[in-house]
C-alpha cells in the first residue's frame, strides 16, 4: 500500500539509515486524514464542553520530570539541542521533542489555584515523537500527529466518559469495517524493565485500545488511558489533600495510522472513495444519536 501510495504522489516516506520517522501525505490521502480528524472533532464538539488548545513541538525536560517520565516510561526520546550548545551528552538537554499531546493539557494547567469541578474536557493536534525500537512496520513512526481529548474531574465522570467516547468511536469504525475490537492493553513503549507495570495495567483496565485488523496485521489506532490521580497531583492541578484529588484520563487516536488502516481496506486504496464512504459511515447526525 505504501508503495502504490508513493507512486501515485499522494505520500512520501521519511526516513533516516532505514528507520521511518514518518510521512508526508498530500491530496485526496490529506483530505481523508483532516476529513477523520474533522468528524472527530465537530462530532464530540457538539455533544461534550470541549475547550481546544494548542500544542508546541519542543517541551521543557521538567515537565516531563514531574511525572517520572524517563524513569516510568522509559521510551528512547528525541532530545533537542539548540544550534551552538551541543553538551558531552545529548541526554544532558533540557529540551524534548513532544512524545504525547496529553502533557500540553497538564502543563498548561499546572499549578492552578481553582476549586475542583465535575467535568472538563480539553482537545489538541500535535506531533508526537517515539522512537520505538520494536515493530518496524509500516504504522510504527518516529513522528506522527496526534489528536488527543483529555477527561479531568471527578473520577466517575472522567472514566465513564472517556469510555462511553471510546465506545462511540468504536460503533461508526464498525461501519466502516467489521474488523475493530476494543481490547485491555499496557503501553507499546515500555521497556522491558516495567513487566510489572504492564500486568497491573491490564489487570487494572486503565488502558484500551481500538485495534483494527489489516492485512499488515493489527494496528492499535485509538487509546483510552485512565490516569488516576496521577497527573492532576503531578501537575498541581485543582485542590490537593485534604479534598479528594481529580483524576484524569485521556481519548487520542493517531491521525496517520488510522487513515492508513481505513484506506487499507478500500480497494485499490482509493483515497478518493475512502473519503466518500467517511461522508456516509460517520456523518455527524448519525454519531449523534449514540452519546
Amino acid at each position: 500500500m505504501i508503495n502504490d501510495l508513493a507512486k501515485r504522489g499522494l505520500l512520501s516516506v521519511v526516513e533516516c539509515d532505514g528507520k521511518l520517522l514518518g510521512y508526508r501525505f498530500s491530496g485526496s490521502l490529506l483530505l481523508a486524514q483532516q476529513k477523520l480528524d474533522a468528524l472527530l472533532t465537530s462530532t464530540f464538539e457538539q455533544n461534550f464542553p470541549i475547550e481546544h488548545h494548542s500544542c508546541t513541538t519542543l517541551l521543557p525536560r521538567n515537565t516531563l520530570d514531574r511525572i517520572q517520565f524517563f524513569k516510568k516510561l522509559p521510551i528512547l526520546p528525541f532530545w533537542a539541542v539548540p544550534h551552538g550548545e551541543l553538551p558531552s551528552e545529548p541526554q544532558a538537554s533540557t529540551i524534548v521533542l513532544s512524545p504525547s499531546t496529553c502533557y500540553h493539557t497538564f502543563a498548561h494547567l499546572a499549578d492552578t489555584d481553582q476549586p475542583s469541578w465535575p467535568l472538563k474536557i480539553y482537545s489538541a493536534v500535535g506531533n508526537c515523537h517515539r522512537f520505538e525500537t520494536s515493530d518496524p512496520g509500516p504504522y510504527r513512526m518516529g513522528q506522527f500527529l496526534m489528536r488527543e481529548f483529555v477527561f479531568i474531574g471527578d473520577r466517575d465522570l472522567v472514566e465513564s466518559k472517556a469510555d462511553q467516547m471510546l465506545s462511540v468511536v468504536f460503533e461508526w469504525v464498525n461501519r466502516l469495517t467489521r474488523r475493530a475490537t476494543i481490547e485491555r492493553a499496557s503501553d507499546v513503549f515500555y521497556g522491558d524493565r516495567s513487566e510489572a507495570s504492564r500486568k497491573v495495567q491490564l489487570a487494572l483496565g486503565v488502558k484500551k485500545e481500538l485495534i483494527l485488523s489489516t492485512p499488515n496485521g493489527a494496528v492499535s489506532v485509538g487509546s483510552r488511558n485512565y490516569h488516576r490521580d496521577l497527573f492532576t497531583n503531578a501537575f498541581n492541578i485543582g485542590p490537593q489533600e485534604p479534598e479528594t484529588r481529580m483524576h484524569s484520563a485521556c481519548v487520542a487516536f493517531g491521525l496517520e495510522r488510522i487513515t492508513l488502516a481505513f484506506l487499507s481496506e478500500i480497494p485499490n486504496y482509493d483515497t478518493k472513495a475512502l473519503l466518500r464512504k467517511l461522508e456516509q459511515c460517520f456523518e455527524p447526525s448519525v454519531l449523534e444519536a449514540q452519546l
